[in-house]
């Protein structure tokens, strides 16, 4: 489905970056446009691909289910788009489509409650790791997860379809 072919994506680059410098796809104030879109498939190392990559899979495995898949995907891509603004330096990583997915997650009618706590509890260990570490993509992941809870709530009609 869609997810692998993120995953795909991310493995390609980070293939890539093991041979050629990937550091002009990052995103930061006065970056190239392209980097608000290239930004989101780079990945540091190793561990930083591992982790959004299933996070992506995981996510996108529920949430095809659920919703209007098409306006999902336009979703996550304008949310993770518009959370490039918020880099305050040279950033990098899928974190903000993961966290696009998150928002789109949280909105959903047919989530129990029970999951709904977990999600929200989940979020904010997440969204604070960078915080906490001094993170530079602090402000990335939060914009990721507004625009896409905003936007899902906006079109929350056509997404669930109710």
């Amino acid at each position: 489905g869609g997810s692998m072919l993120v995953v795909y994506i991310f493995i390609l680059i980070y293939a890539a970056s093991r041979f050629e410098d990937v550091s002009i796809l990052s995103v930061y104030p006065g970056s190239e446009w392209y980097t608000y879109i290239t930004y989101q498939f780079t990945h540091t190392n190793i561990l930083h691909l591992s982790i959004n990559s299933i996070m992506v899979y995981l996510y996108w495995r529920v949430i095809k289910k659920t919703t209007n898949k098409y306006l999902a995907i336009s979703i996550c891509a304008i949310s993770s788009i518009l959370a490039g603004f918020g880099a305050t330096g040279p950033t990098i990583g899928g974190s903000s489509i993961v966290f696009s997915l998150f928002g789109i997650y949280a909105v959903c009618n047919s989530l129990p409650i029970k999951k709904k706590v977990q999600f929200y509890a989940t979020s904010a260990i997440l969204i604070s790791i960078p915080a906490i570490n001094g993170n530079i993509a602090f402000l990335v992941h939060v914009y990721a997860i507004l625009i896409s809870v905003i936007l899902s709530l906006i079109l929350k009609k056509y997404l669930y379809g109710k």
